[in-house]
């Protein structure tokens, strides 16, 4: 620990023991029960005046130590014993010198010991490690060296520190040139903080705006949306003070949703294009169809002719005939439901994929928003889904996580043969081969994928059930996305549910009721799962 220059102790004055001769005249000075301030709270006799017993020992009073007051009482009882018997007078002096020398010496030694303390306190507070309230608790300490009442209000603190009594305490033992000294001990330490202050201001303003350029750099399409997603979980943010942090990712989420829009109305773009394209495909096969299918009817027609012409000749001749076989053509192959998927479900693969422009762990409000005013969907409730947005014969559901949405289901019903073994090839092509796959009655097929944060899963089935059948449907894909957060959720929730299910109804609060209705499965042991609900 540092030591502070209080100009106390016998480091700035040599004590010296004086000779008898100097201290009779020392004591002859004494003036009975006469005192003087040494400090503001210290009263001792006059014999020890900074005018008198400097001369005479080399050090003010104030400097001596208790080594050094023990030494000079021992010299003075010396003194007194080398007085010859026929001179009291000469030896009552000294004693009364003694005396007085006694009494001084319990306000000295209280004196040296509150400016010892005050020395480790300030020493403790200079040393102390820098925080938000230092610098207002410093300028406190000052004010109440100064002599000022503690006044912690001042500076916006809701309390009086502990050390402030130590201060108060020790200041009437401490002269103005101490006082000062600590002051601008103190003072130094607040410049040193200030400075400190401004420059952790300095590099926060330059990181706040290094990364407000490159916000306003995003470009509007996917990529635009991964930069935002790494903007928004970037390490520099922590380097800012916690309501500029939270005001940057407002802004993040502000141009997300620009963002999200420009990709939108691109997709849209795109997808009109490739409905358009698809359409004029179609209509071409339709007429290659057509003409085909009157080519064949030619063929056949000449083929009968043919035929019984043949008949004729043969019959003429005695010989039976035979007629030449026919074989019908193979029905098209259906190559759209690849691009059909790149439209729903885009993105690289788990980890950047978004289901019909959202991702998971969006607020339920941003989403909503997106499914109702940007793709048009509307509620709707059916025998098939509990509460659901759709539009034609595509719905999405949502599996909540508090105010987020945590998974992402969409289903689509197909009235066209679905090629389920298309469905795989195409995802599998996109995104490598999944991580599990589970064949299910008919040709169904579940494929499951986790990687980078992400997880999907996909359903393509021909088998469904009989009131779906009914109204013409063939086939439907599942597909459900969601991220570790909603995992995490759903593992505490099954836990909470365990915790339910092994505590007897009748200890259960009103809320372990309505939480058990709303999240825990029937089934005992039966646990929520991220993923496609598959009802065959």
């Amino acid at each position: 620990m540092a030591l502070l220059c209080l100009h106390w102790g016998s480091a700035l004055h040599a004590f010296e023991l004086p000779g008898c001769g100097p201290l009779e005249e020392w004591a002859g000075t004494l003036e009975p029960g006469e005192t003087f301030a040494l400090r503001e709270a210290v009263e001792v006799t006059t014999l020890l005046r900074p005018e008198v017993v400097v001369p005479l020992t080399g050090a003010p009073a104030d400097a001596w130590s208790r080594q050094d007051v023990a030494a000079l009482r021992r010299q003075l009882n010396d003194c007194r014993g080398e007085v010859p018997g026929d001179q009291p007078a000469r030896a009552r002096q000294l004693y009364d010198a003694i005396k007085a020398l006694d009494g001084a010496r319990r306000p000295l030694v209280r004196m040296k010991q509150e400016r010892g303390r005050i020395e480790t306190t300030v020493e403790r507070l200079l040393e102390r490690r820098a925080d938000e309230r230092l610098p207002a608790q410093l300028a406190l300490t000052q004010d109440v060296f100064r002599g000022e009442p503690a006044a912690p209000e001042r500076y916006g603190l809701r309390g009086v520190p502990n050390w402030i009594r130590h201060v108060e305490r020790a200041r009437p033992y401490l002269t103005g040139a101490e006082v000062d000294a600590l002051v601008a001990r103190l003072e130094t330490r607040r410049a040193a903080l200030a400075a400190e202050a401004a420059r952790v201001a300095a590099e926060r303003e330059a990181t706040l705006a290094a990364l407000r350029a490159e916000l306003a750099a995003v470009p509007e399409d996917e990529s635009g949306l991964r930069r935002l997603d790494e903007l928004q979980r970037s390490p520099r943010l922590n380097e800012l003070p916690a309501e500029a942090g939270r005001a940057f990712r407002g802004e993040v989420q502000q141009r997300r949703r620009t963002v999200l829009a420009a990709v939108e109305a691109e997709r849209q773009r795109r997808y009109a294009a490739e409905r358009a394209r698809a359409a004029e495909e179609r209509a071409a096969r339709e007429r290659a169809a057509r003409q085909a299918a009157e080519a064949r009817a030619a063929q056949e027609r000449a083929a009968r002719a043919q035929a019984e012409r043949a008949r004729q000749q043969q019959a003429q001749a005695g010989r039976p005939g035979r007629p030449a076989g026919e074989q019908a053509p193979a029905a098209p192959a259906d190559g759209g439901i690849a691009a059909h998927l790149a439209e729903v479900l885009a993105g690289d693969g788990p980890g950047t994929l978004t289901l019909v422009g959202l991702t998971p762990d969006t607020a339920q409000g941003e989403v909503l928003e997106h499914l109702r005013q940007r793709l048009g969907y509307e509620e709707m409730m059916s025998p098939f889904f509990t509460r659901a947005w759709g539009r034609g014969d595509a719905f999405v559901e949502l599996r909540t996580m508090g105010d987020a949405v945590g998974q992402l289901d969409y289903t689509e019903y197909f009235r066209p043969a679905l090629d389920t073994a298309a469905v795989a090839a195409a995802l599998t092509e996109r995104f490598g081969p999944p991580d599990a796959v589970e064949s299910l009655r008919g040709s169904g097929r579940l494929m499951t994928w986790r990687r980078d944060g992400q997880g999907l899963q996909v359903f393509a089935t021909d088998i469904l059930h009989a009131a779906v059948r009914h109204q013409g449907y063939t086939g439907r894909i599942s597909i459900s996305l969601w991220d570790e957060a909603y995992d995490r959720h759903l593992a505490g929730v099954n836990r909470r549910c365990a915790e339910l299910r092994d505590r007897p109804q009748d200890q259960w609060s009103m809320n372990d009721g309505q939480y058990f209705s709303a999240n825990c499965p029937l089934m005992s042991n039966a646990e929520r799962h991220a993923g496609v609900q598959v009802v065959e």
